[in-house]
């Protein structure tokens, strides 16, 4: 069967299920692998807000299509599907609006924004952390947030003496509560449901750790608390109910336009992706799709080790407007260079060659490089007059219409 050059460029995946692993040299015609990864090993980071969040918001966590915002008095969740954002808040009722709120276990990873062409709306070299830790949030209690894998916990830390019954949580943005035969909570949204697990209790005995018998305890119109027999108040209490949002992790929308290696064996994939689920990863310069809400896809660059068995770096590149790859490179010093067209005026340029921006629906090409790490750009320009396009990194005329074909979709559970 003979195929079209674009069509051999071409590779549909599905990250959360498989990450393609593409073992080949630079030239060379390459052959994708299929290899099983589990997108749940990527850790739940947290970044303090530098601006790239409102002013309230003092720690912030993106993982699949969720944003952990964390305020003085609790969190909220963003989550998004395909019909729009669902707000849900976790507001501590009566707790210490000036509880110590401090990270720790600081990660190698760092979080860089690079939206848009003013560099002073930037924000690069955000360090990310595992843990945050809100101290005395009730009087002898303290609450830390962490992830496991792709579900948020939050700890009570309870101090002998203290009361766990004055920690009571309302839930703001549920649609309803319900509690289920396990004991955990199903939370409705407006566009879905997320679930509390029934919490591990537990004390730290002088012999080891001792579970305890506890669950939730609905107290009111979307309020909740905790019930606990039989403990030792002159003991330390933890109680650990763990945020599931399965039923938020969309489907991943997008197609692969070219794909490369580098010396080390390392893979690096280019395409568009329709869905603000596409995993990236701490440090990448662009974590979130730009356009993706518009029905607009971002262009991705993702790459992968010499095993195919996790991500190096995952990153969006993009503006408010339709942006398309077509071609991936790597250079010597393992930078990425992308090359496509873009109609976005706000396109993200780093010393660019003087060209003017994409003015109604006009494409320019453009061409990109990253840095080895996926953290910045080591430069962006847009070439070329209306309806030029990038082709194997050589700007060509178009011989496609002006409007762009659509992409294949796959979606997948």
């Amino acid at each position: 069967m003979c195929l079209s050059k674009v069509a051999r460029q071409c590779f549909l995946v599905c990250f959360g299920l498989l990450l393609l692993s593409v073992h080949s040299t630079l030239g060379q015609q390459v052959s994708p692998v299929s290899k099983v990864v589990s997108i749940e090993k990527l850790p739940i980071s947290f970044e303090p807000n530098y601006g790239q969040a409102g002013p309230t918001t003092q720690f912030l966590a993106r993982v699949g299509n969720m944003d952990i915002e964390l305020h003085p008095r609790g969190a909220t969740l963003v989550l998004r599907s395909g019909n729009g954002p669902s707000v849900l808040k976790l507001d501590l009722v009566g707790s210490n609006s000036h509880a110590g709120i401090t990270a720790s276990e600081l990660k190698a990873s760092e979080t860089n924004y690079l939206i848009g062409r003013n560099p002073s709306h930037w924000h690069t070299h955000i360090p990310n952390f595992g843990r945050v830790t809100y101290s005395g949030v009730y009087r002898g209690i303290d609450a830390v947030f962490y992830g496991n894998g792709q579900q948020l916990e939050h700890d009570f830390l309870v101090a002998s003496g203290a009361d766990y019954r004055v920690i009571r949580i309302r839930l703001d943005g549920a649609d309803a509560i319900a509690q289920q035969p396990d004991g955990s909570l199903k939370i409705a949204l407006a566009d879905g449901e997320v679930s509390l697990r029934r919490p591990d209790v537990y004390q730290i005995m002088p012999n080891g750790r001792k579970p305890l018998e506890g669950g939730f305890s609905l107290l009111g119109k979307n309020e909740i608390g905790f019930k606990i027999r039989h403990y030792d108040r002159s003991q330390p209490l933890v109680i650990d109910p763990v945020l599931s949002y399965s039923t938020y992790l969309a489907d991943i929308s997008l197609y692969i336009a070219a794909i490369a290696t580098d010396s080390s064996g390392s893979s690096y994939v280019t395409g568009q992706s329709f869905s603000v689920a596409y995993p990236t990863t701490p440090g990448a310069f662009q974590p979130a799709c730009n356009s993706c809400a518009s029905d607009l896809p971002d262009i991705f660059v993702t790459k992968l080790n010499a095993s195919g068995s996790g991500l190096v770096y995952s990153t969006f590149i993009g503006g408010s407007g339709f942006d398309q790859p077509f071609a991936l490179a790597v250079d010597s010093l393992g930078n990425a260079i992308v090359a496509g067209r873009t109609a976005s005026e706000d396109f993200p340029l780093k010393n660019p060659i003087p060209a003017g921006p994409p003015t109604n629906l006009a494409f320019y090409g453009f061409i990109t490089s990253l840095s080895a790490d996926g953290s910045s750009l080591n430069y962006s320009s847009v070439l070329g007059g209306e309806e030029t396009f990038t082709d194997g990194l050589a700007l060509t005329r178009p011989v496609m219409p002006t409007s762009p074909a659509p992409p294949t979709h796959l979606s997948f559970p």
